[in-house]
């Protein structure tokens, strides 16, 4: 063998267990990744990569809700907890109760299962102006009349003392972005179109309105968010969207959503 084909010889040993000591580097990685993930399971921490959920609010078996980047169902033994549906970036809850019991970041959460089924079964959410992940009307937004639509509530839970509603739009450029933020509605069926229902917070255009859609540009999904809760407030006008959510934790009955679209 010549010393050219020796040294060729060698180059190819060489590359050859470089690539093998890649290849094993990275089966490992993944067997520690695995293992990790097993511990926090094992410890009964379930988590799930999924936008809009909120921490301490429980959420019944068959109720859908956003998500953003999962990419699996969420397990415990045998039992699915929460699944893809498959369809329109939502998240369904199945077999048991869960509860958002820590939220890390805008994407990951901690979810903690409830053993006793929420009383009062799924409040519903529908609107006679646009169907669930329909277009709104352009005279319920900043280009037309800028008025509320009309929402209808029902199945609401027995001992509901009150309810709030949250309109925001996870799609804006900044961040989610709050168009109105309502709270201490006295129970009813339903939201009249350009009402004022309740005590109002303010929104991220800083009135204490209802704001419409207005996209910068293309097409943003704009949630109608309506929450049972089994008390009334003792919260002022003027609150943000944040401080009635810490201030309804552990008073939730029952919620829902309701997603409209708009364009420009």
């Amino acid at each position: 063998m010549s010393p050219e084909d020796k040294l060729k010889r060698i180059g190819s040993i060489a590359q050859s267990t470089l690539e093998y000591t890649v290849l094993f580097g990275v089966i490992v990685a993944s067997l520690v990744a695995m293992e990790v993930y097993l511990k926090r399971g094992m410890q009964g921490r379930l988590r799930a990569y999924a936008g809009q959920l909120t921490e301490g609010m429980a959420y019944s078996p068959g109720a859908t809700i956003a998500r953003s980047t999962i990419t699996r169902n969420v397990t415990e033994g045998t039992n699915t907890i929460m699944q893809d549906s498959g369809s329109e970036g939502r998240l369904k809850i199945s077999e048991s109760n869960v509860q958002i019991n820590q939220v890390t970041n805008r994407s990951e959460m901690t979810l903690n299962l409830i053993d006793e089924p929420q009383e009062g079964g799924s409040v519903k959410l529908t609107s006679t102006a646009f169907e669930n992940n329909g277009y709104i009307p352009k005279k319920f937004t900043a280009d037309g009349e800028n008025v509320n639509p009309s929402i209808e509530i029902s199945n609401i839970p027995e001992g509901t003392q009150s309810l709030a509603l949250i309109v925001d739009d996870p799609d804006a450029p900044m961040g989610t972005w709050v168009h109105w933020v309502v709270f201490n509605i006295p129970v009813t069926s339903r939201i009249e179109e350009n009402s004022i229902p309740g005590k109002q917070g303010v929104n991220d255009f800083g009135m204490q309105d209802y704001g419409g859609p207005s996209p910068p540009s293309g097409t943003h999904r704009y949630f109608f968010k309506i929450y049972a809760l089994d008390t009334e407030l003792d919260l002022p006008e003027g609150i943000t969207k944040q401080d009635l959510e810490e201030a309804m934790q552990g008073h939730i009955l029952s919620q829902t959503e309701l997603i409209g679209l708009y364009s420009r």
